[in-house]
């Protein structure tokens, strides 16, 4: 069997409108009009089911079958953004307030494993924790900087030093990462990582 148009010998070969036409010729003719058959089918088979079913049983049973099926999506969504403020919470409870601060150390590595997950899940925070981790990490940006490049720069160094939380510098524990000699990398890694949640 040969297609009408390029003349060649296809597999597989429809017939269409009392022609033959190989499958790239049907899908280029023909397309459009089987995605509307479709369509018209799909709500055909929709209405018969909901007039064979749903529309002879009683209101009551209706209205609880609507509300059961809304309900059900609407709790799965708030499941999974409770669960996601969990996550949240779980993940930067060292630095949630300046009394866990003071209280515990925390490590570069740390602060880069709590800066992925909130960039992970930045649309579920709000607003006022939003506003508190831009803060600390600002901060963590200008330490950073203070401790890695500022000695060429003299001028920023003032300015950097008058903006620094104590706190959220006394809570840093770099003796790991200067232990293991990869500060400038890690710090590299996390000043980017702040750069993006910033945005």
């Amino acid at each position: 069997m040969f297609c009408i148009i390029c003349k060649k010998y296809k597999y597989p070969i429809f017939l269409l409108c009392k022609e033959l036409y190989c499958i790239n010729h049907s899908k280029l003719l023909f397309n459009e009009q089987v995605s509307t058959i479709q369509k018209i089918y799909r709500g055909y088979k929709v209405r018969r089911i909901l007039n064979k079913i749903f529309f002879k049983l009683p209101r009551d049973l209706q209205l609880y079958i609507l509300c059961f099926n809304s309900t059900k999506t609407i709790k799965t969504k708030e499941n999974e953004n409770l669960q996601i403020k969990n996550n949240i919470k779980e993940a930067t409870i060292k630095i949630s307030d300046f009394h866990n601060l003071s209280v515990s150390k925390i490590t570069l590595t740390e602060i880069n494993d709590i800066l992925t997950t909130l960039i992970k899940y930045k649309t579920y925070i709000d607003t006022s924790w939003f506003n508190y981790y831009k803060y600390y990490f600002n901060n963590i940006y200008s330490i950073l900087l203070l401790l890695s490049e500022v000695q060429d720069l003299p001028h920023t160094f003032a300015h950097l030093v008058s903006i620094i939380n104590n706190d959220i510098y006394e809570s840093l524990d770099l003796t790991f990462n200067l232990l293991n000699n990869d500060f400038k990398a890690t710090s590299k890694i996390l000043l980017a990582n702040i750069t993006l949640f910033l945005k």
